[in-house]
């Protein structure tokens, strides 16, 4: 018989832990999703998206969810703007150093 966790408290030691995730979309539906699942695995989350109240309000989200997980951080931009772009990598990359995931 299979169990699965469901505690959200758990200490962030997943597969991700101590990488740089940076999601486009972050801020509500799939990229929120994939977020969620990236900060429960133990990512550093960095959210981007063109609505920063929309992913401060993400990051709250997945703080209070997760409470042991990496805090997230945001970028605000669009993926069609190039230095927007090397912005949310320089954000997403200056903790790990290094950025594991890009969606």
């Amino acid at each position: 018989m299979t169990t699965t966790s469901t505690d959200n408290t758990a200490p962030s030691s997943g597969p991700f832990a101590g990488s740089g995730a940076l999601i486009t979309g972050g801020g509500s539906g799939i990229g929120f999703a994939t977020a969620r699942l990236l900060a429960r695995d133990g990512a550093q989350v960095t959210l981007m998206g063109r609505t920063a109240d929309k992913l401060a309000a993400a990051a709250e989200a997945l703080a209070a969810e997760f409470p042991t997980a990496p805090p997230a951080t945001i970028a605000p931009g669009s993926v069609d703007d190039e230095t927007a772009v090397a912005e949310a990598v320089r954000i997403a990359t200056a903790t790990t150093g290094r950025l594991a995931v890009a969606v």
